[in-house]
């Protein structure tokens, strides 16, 4: 999947340990998890289809990942299922807490009954300030920053051009 007069730069499987499996797999656990379940959980037909913008990003993110993890790390996987197989291994308690337990909570609560003022707020919250505005954006400055101090240039994930 190169571009001509690029040079793919590879760093080892090893190296996705800065954070970017759990970046991939919270995408692929937002698309198919919580958010998909909750997009028909909205109060009015504006935030239905708010939330099933949100939805599509995250299909786009997972979908870009099995292609970072394909390019960059040169990881073979037979299908997209099998990439996230592939990088459960560094899923932890607390991140099987936040997007398999409290995530799946809040959509359920709100499935449940769109009505729910606090119940939206939590929802919102956990997806959009903790999961979204914290620990993405903390981890892909980490990526970008462990990216750059392996290559000691600006590296963007498809390498740079010599």
């Amino acid at each position: 999947m190169g571009r001509p007069g690029h040079v793919h730069r590879r760093w080892s499987a090893g190296s996705s340990s800065s954070g970017s499996p759990e970046f991939f797999l919270g995408e692929e656990r937002v698309t198919l998890g919580a958010a998909s379940r909750s997009r028909i959980a909205a109060p009015t037909h504006e935030a239905k289809v708010f939330l099933t913008t949100q939805i599509s990003d995250e299909a786009k993110h997972t979908v870009f990942w099995n292609g970072f993890y394909r390019e960059v790390f040169g990881i073979e996987a037979g299908s997209l299922g099998e990439m996230i197989d592939k990088q459960r291994y560094v899923v932890n308690d607390d991140w099987e807490t936040l997007f398999n337990g409290i995530l799946h909570e809040c959509a359920e609560d709100l499935r449940k009954d769109p009505s729910d003022f606090p119940k939206l707020v939590r929802g919102v919250t956990v997806y959009m300030i903790v999961i979204e505005g914290m620990l993405a954006l903390s981890a892909a400055r980490f990526m970008i920053k462990s990216m750059r101090e392996r290559d000691g240039s600006r590296a963007s994930p498809r390498g740079s051009r010599r």
